[in-house]
């Protein structure tokens, strides 16, 4: 059976209503639905959350807060997964002496498995709390291989080449497997029950390059009153990479803002870029709580492409373009 939101939903409707009327709650799953532009098919993701000290919803706090707040340690698990394909347009820039007779569209396809897992330690009696995890990731890519050449006749009185050339234009694909992970530790430190400052580190080994990233962070809650809150996130990172006899480093920004109308619903916004690349990411987002424990939340995203030519130097940009995605999350307290 393939898994929609409406399957979605109506799987986590039934497990709530094995568990009517309870107040405590110690486990925590959703099932999230993601579709991003020029992908044939879309993200799924399976998550699941183990408080250590069973949690009581309240109107004091917002409810995706309250093991924030209250200091609760967790365990998580996550699983994710996407089978897709992706076609783009041949361009070869303005500066190449190779005309097409007509538009060549590439296909590459990407099937990936991320599996993850992570441990939060908080004591309500401390002001610091530690986390670490790992992610491992399983990628099978087929790429195109694209040669081109061009061939000529000569003209038989003058051995000059005849216009227009022939364009030859070759397509295959390779398959290839590779497999990534990362580890991480991370410490913060409640300054107040709302507010956290802290710093993690990062091992990483992915597609060839393999490096540390170095970050800080801090998560502040503010009550406006009449159960209503605004909370930011902020998190600036250093990564150093290096792989195929490249060295990379660039700085990492993150910023996320979110206000609570009250202590069921919430709208979100964030902006993340990485200094040095060509990627930057704004998403909006907005979660509800349907009733004591289901909750769906949607994201809409939008990542802005920017990838130089390099012909001349500053000066073209072969890529230019934004890519679309939406995600959908169904879950719920048990």
């Amino acid at each position: 059976m393939k898994l929609t939101p409406i399957v979605a939903l109506k799987t986590l409707v039934c497990l709530s209503a094995i568990a009517p009327g309870l107040t405590a709650y110690e486990l925590e799953t959703s099932l999230s639905y993601r579709d991003q532009e020029g992908d044939s098919d879309p993200t799924y993701s399976l998550d699941l959350r183990y408080f250590l000290t069973p949690i009581q919803h309240n109107s004091v706090t917002p409810w995706d807060e309250i093991p924030f707040v209250e200091r609760v340690s967790h365990f998580d698990l996550g699983i994710q997964y996407s089978d897709t394909d992706s076609t783009l347009e041949l361009d070869l820039g303005p500066f190449s002496p190779i005309v097409l007779d007509e538009p060549i569209f590439l296909t590459t396809s990407f099937k990936k498995e991320v599996y993850s897992s992570s441990y939060t330690h908080r004591d309500r009696n401390s002001s610091h709390s530690f986390s670490t995890g790992f992610e491992y990731e399983k990628l099978k890519t087929t790429l195109p291989r694209v040669s081109i050449s061009q061939s000529f006749s000569r003209d038989p009185f003058t051995g000059l080449p005849i216009l227009p050339l022939n364009t030859n234009v070759d397509i295959s694909y390779s398959t290839s497997s590779q497999k990534a992970g990362s580890v991480f530790a991370g410490y913060d430190y409640y300054i107040d029950d709302n507010w956290t400052i802290g710093s993690d580190v990062e091992y990483a080994d992915r597609s060839g390059f393999d490096g540390l990233t170095w970050s800080v962070d801090t998560k502040r809650l503010w009550s406006l009153g009449t159960n209503r809150w605004f909370g930011i996130e902020s998190r600036i990172g250093f990564m150093n990479r290096e792989g195929f006899g490249q060295r990379m480093e660039d700085w990492l920004f993150q910023l996320t803002g979110q206000y609570y109308f009250n202590a069921k619903t919430a709208v979100n916004a964030e902006i993340e870029t990485v200094d040095g690349t060509a990627f930057e990411t704004y998403s909006l987002g907005l979660s509800h709580y349907l009733n004591d424990f289901l909750y769906v939340r949607v994201v809409g995203s939008t990542t802005q492409i920017d990838i130089p030519s390099g012909l001349p130097p500053e000066a073209i940009v072969q890529f230019d373009d934004s890519v679309s995605a939406i995600r959908i999350q169904f879950g719920g307290r048990f």
